[in-house]
C-alpha cells in the first residue's frame, strides 16, 4: 500500500485523529504524517489544500536521512514553504521519473524472455517511450517549429556523441545527426550541413582551493556556487575543467549531471546539499560508473522522447520524413533497450533477480501514483492536469494489464 506524506496543521488534525496515519514528527504546531490514498482521499474532500510534503514515504526517508532534529525541521520548512504550494506541478515529472524504472525493468527482462514474453515486453517498452513523448510533448515540443524541433534533435545528438566513447552506437548516433542535418537543410536552414553544432559537456565539480581569483572567476560568469572544504562547487564545461586543472587547481568531479547539481541547489538546504557532496564525493569507481551511466540513459531516453515527437509532428507537417523517423526510433529502442539491460538504471540493489514480477510491482505502484495525483487535481480543480492524468491512468491501467499477461 502507498503511503504518501502530508502535513496536518491544527484545522486538519481533528480530520486526521480517526483516520489511519502514523506521525512521524511534530512540526509547527502542526504534524507530519504518513498516510495511504484512501486516507488522504478522505482528507482532500474537507482540506483539497491539504500540504503534500512528499509522494513517497521512500523520497521522505532520504531526504531527513542523517540529519538531527533542528536539521530535519530546516528541510521541513523549506519544503512546505517552497514545494508543497507547488506540488500539483510535479506530478507528470513524477509519472515520468517513475516510468524511467518501468524501463529498466522491461529491459531487464528481456534478454531471457520466452518468444511471448518477448512480443509483450518489446510492446511494454515501446508504450512506456510513448507515454513519455505524450507527457513531455505538451508545452515543451508542441510548441515548436518542425524546424526548431529538427535543429534541437541534432543538437542533443551532438552532445550525446561528445559524451559516448567511440562504438558502434556513436557511429549510429552520428548517421541519426546528419542524416537529420539534411532533413534540416531540405528546409531550408542548413547550419548544420557542413559540421554538426559544436557540444559542450557540463559537470558539477568541486574547485580548491577557494580565494578571491577564484570567486571572481565565477561571479563575473554569473556561475552559482557553494563553499565547501575550503573550495567551491559549480557547474563547469568540460574546457573549463581541464583549464583549471592545467593551471594547478584540484577538481573534483562530483555530478556527471550538472543539471543535478542546479536542480540540488534549488531543491535542498544547505545541511542537505553537504551532506549529498560528501556521499558523492566518497562514492567508489562502481558508484561514479553507475552516475555516468545514468546520465547517458538520461540523454538516450530524452533524445528517445524527442525524436518520437519529431516524428509526430512530421506526419502532419513533412510525410516524407516519416519513413526515416520510423527508421531511427527502431534503432533506437534497441539500443536503449540494451543500454537500460546492461546497466539497470534507477534500478535498487536488490532488484537483479526477479525482473518480470518487479515490473508488475512498478506497473502497480504507476497506476496507484496516477490515481492519487488525479484525485488532488479534481479536488483542486486543475482542468488541464485532470484531462492529462486522466488519460495517463488509462495508460498505465492497460499497463498493469498487459503485465499480468506475462507468464513466468
Amino acid at each position: 500500500m502507498p503511503h504518501r506524506i502530508i502535513y496536518c496543521a491544527l484545522s486538519c488534525a481533528t480530520l486526521l485523529t480517526p483516520l489511519s496515519h502514523e506521525v512521524l514528527r511534530k512540526f509547527d504546531q502542526g504534524i507530519v504524517a504518513s498516510v495511504s490514498d484512501e486516507t488522504i482521499g478522505k482528507l482532500l474532500i474537507k482540506e483539497p489544500q491539504l500540504p503534500i510534503m512528499y509522494f513517497s514515504r521512500e523520497a521522505y526517508e532520504q531526504a531527513i536521512r542523517g540529519l538531527n532534529d533542528s536539521e530535519i525541521d530546516e528541510v521541513m520548512h523549506k519544503r512546505i514553504s517552497r514545494w508543497s504550494p507547488q506540488a500539483l506541478d510535479q506530478a507528470l515529472e513524477w509519472i515520468a521519473l517513475r516510468e524511467r524504472r518501468s524501463l529498466s525493468f522491461t529491459a531487464r527482462s528481456l534478454p531471457t524472455a520466452t518468444d511471448h514474453n518477448t512480443r509483450l515486453l518489446q510492446i511494454h517498452f515501446d508504450h512506456g517511450l510513448d507515454l513519455l513523448t505524450s507527457i513531455a510533448a505538451p508545452g515543451r515540443y508542441d510548441d515548436m517549429e518542425l524546424n526548431d524541433l529538427l535543429s534541437v534533435t541534432v543538437e542533443l545528438e551532438a552532445l550525446l556523441i561528445k559524451e559516448l566513447p567511440q562504438s558502434n552506437e556513436s557511429q549510429t548516433r552520428l548517421h541519426f545527426a546528419n542524416a537529420i542535418a539534411r532533413e534540416l537543410k531540405r528546409h531550408g536552414r542548413s547550419e548544420f550541413s557542413i559540421a554538426l553544432p559544436y557540444a559542450e559537456p557540463q559537470r558539477g565539480v568541486w574547485v580548491g582551493p577557494a580565494g578571491p581569483t577564484l570567486k571572481e572567476y565565477f561571479k563575473t560568469r554569473w556561475i552559482g556556487v557553494a563553499d565547501w572544504r575550503d573550495g567551491l562547487v559549480a557547474s563547469l564545461p568540460l574546457r573549463a575543467i581541464q583549464d583549471f586543472r592545467q593551471g594547478g587547481r584540484k577538481v573534483e568531479i562530483l555530478y556527471a549531471d550538472a543539471s543535478a547539481l542546479m536542480q540540488d541547489f534549488d531543491e535542498l538546504t544547505g545541511t542537505q546539499l553537504f551532506r549529498r557532496f560528501e556521499e558523492l564525493s566518497a562514492a567508489g569507481d562502481a558508484a561514479r560508473k553507475r552516475q555516468m551511466d545514468d546520465y547517458l540513459n538520461v540523454l538516450r531516453i530524452t533524445l528517445a522522447v524527442q525524436r518520437r515527437a519529431l516524428r509526430q509532428r512530421a506526419v502532419k507537417k513533412d510525410p516524407a520524413m516519416v519513413s526515416l523517423l520510423n527508421q531511427q526510433v527502431l534503432t533506437e529502442t534497441k539500443i536503449l533497450v540494451e543500454q537500460l539491460g546492461a546497466s539497470g538504471s534507477w534500478l535498487s540493489p536488490g532488484d537483479e533477480t526477479g525482473s518480470l514480477q518487479k515490473l508488475q510491482v512498478v506497473e502497480q505502484e504507476l497506476t496507484n501514483d496516477a490515481a492519487f495525483l488525479l484525485s488532488i487535481a479534481q479536488q483542486r480543480k486543475h482542468t488541464y492536469l485532470v484531462e492529462r492524468l486522466q488519460e495517463i491512468l488509462r495508460t498505465k491501467q492497460q499497463d498493469l494489464k498487459r503485465t499480468t499477461e506475462i507468464r513466468d
